[in-house]
């Protein structure tokens, strides 16, 4: 769960505005909750409204920019392979 909130929180650009007043508002959340986790992904829900992804995520050169990490971090998770020679991206980023 930590790892869903810490991803969306990129995707969405949670701390990109005013990073002190957010990060006091999430710190308040975890400070005296069992379920501060919860609490957090709760707000980022409040906030968006929607934590799903779609293809117009990814239009866009600085709207969407947010997104490509994701990608790069997909390919290397699920080990993904070139279409044509078959090689594994992930073989070949740490080959370099």
């Amino acid at each position: 769960m930590l790892l869903y909130w810490y991803i969306h929180t990129i995707l969405w650009g949670r701390y990109a505005g005013s990073t002190e007043t957010v990060l006091n508002q999430d710190l308040g959340l975890i400070a005296a909750a069992e379920e501060g986790l919860d609490r957090l992904i709760e707000r980022l829900r409040q906030n968006r409204r929607d934590l799903r992804v779609v293809p117009d995520d990814f239009l866009g050169w600085s709207r969407g920019a947010r997104f490509y990490p994701l990608l790069y971090m997909l390919t290397r998770v699920w080990k993904a392979r070139d279409w044509v020679p078959g090689w594994s991206f992930r073989d070949s980023f740490l080959a370099e």
